[in-house]
């Protein structure tokens, strides 16, 4: 009777420190990033802020928060998704500073989609690791918690995790959910399928949340021209490709070289329809397009990138706030 009475009241003592955290939190929606702004403070059930932006003529933003900021945990959201990424990355700084300017508690910068995440090393001497420096950056304009999606390496991951306590979220349940829902694929007539090496664990997870067989391809690139070849990881996968329902997993689709060349390999070997799924879609309409000549039927993202109205429904996006807003409260009540 006292041990459930001590554990009741360590809930009640717990539940009560998150609302008071809650009661002093904003989110502050980057130029970037408002509708995913506005649905994780729905989500977390905690007001947003807009900041004024003005683009000048000369390509320079200058952004204005009129509310005060003072001894509130601001959860700052803006992803850096091209063409404007340099820009959007200069906006996170403007934006920390001004909670740092403010006397903020507690400044979350939550980034969905982190560009430069794949120059996490020196490939060629003479360059530059820009994801250590972006690192640098948020730490010296006063983020000190960072949340993410799907970052590209754990190597890029490191760089935040020495400097600020940083989580990276992954989308894939919340993909895996929505094939099954949506396409009701299943180990009977389906196989996920890992475009290269190093997204084979990406794949194994996902295929485990589906239950169906995964095979992965071997990409490779020349690092000077950044040419994509792609084959089979073993010559033993392209009988067991015929006749199933395909579904290609990635962190990132950019270019879709990697997807295209995959998509067509498939096709040419007897599979039937091809689902591309990842977590962060930066492809053009252009791009789009190529993919689906390719014999892709459907992009699933989520909103980490807002999508173009001019891609329409070839692409499907997915809210990543159900996944984000969690992982903020558990910070900002650490």
């Amino acid at each position: 009777m006292g041990k459930n009475m001590e554990i009741e009241q360590d809930v009640d003592s717990n539940s009560s420190h998150q609302k008071a955290v809650l009661s002093s939190a904003v989110v502050i929606a980057g130029p970037s990033s408002l509708d995913l702004a506005t649905n994780i403070s729905k989500a977390m059930g905690v007001s947003l802020i807009r900041p004024e932006l003005r683009v000048f003529s000369d390509g320079e933003s200058k952004i204005r928060i009129k509310e005060e900021l003072k001894n509130k945990a601001c959860i700052v959201v803006q992803s850096a998704y091209p063409p404007q990424v340099d820009r959007h990355i200069l906006q996170t700084l403007m934006l920390l500073k001004k909670c740092v300017d403010d006397s903020a508690k507690n400044i979350v910068v939550v980034v969905p989609y982190m560009a430069y995440a794949r120059q996490d090393n020196a490939f060629l001497e003479g360059e530059v690791v820009t994801t250590e420096l972006i690192a640098n950056m948020y730490e010296i304009f006063g983020a000190r918690n960072m949340v993410t999606v799907d970052i590209h390496s754990l190597r890029a991951l490191s760089y935040f995790e020495e400097r600020m306590h940083s989580i990276n979220v992954s989308a894939v349940p919340l993909l895996a959910d929505y094939a099954k829902s949506k396409f009701g694929m299943k180990m009977n007539n389906s196989v996920t399928i890992s475009p290269d090496e190093g997204g084979f664990n990406r794949a194994q997870s996902f295929a485990r949340h589906l239950d169906n067989n995964v095979i992965c391809m071997k990409k490779t690139r020349d690092r000077s021209t950044g040419e994509v070849n792609v084959d089979y990881s073993s010559s033993l996968h392209k009988d067991r490709i015929r006749g199933q329902d395909i579904v290609i997993i990635d962190d990132i689709v950019s270019t879709g070289n990697t997807i295209i060349k995959t998509a067509e390999i498939l096709k040419s070997d007897g599979c039937k329809g091809i689902i591309v799924m990842c977590s962060h879609a930066l492809m053009t309409e252009e791009s789009a397009k190529q993919i689906k000549a390719a014999g892709v039927d459907k992009i699933v993202t989520t909103n980490s990138v807002p999508k173009s109205t001019a891609i329409g429904a070839f692409v499907e996006t997915i809210d990543l706030s159900p996944l984000i807003a969690p992982a903020i409260s558990k910070i900002i009540a650490w």
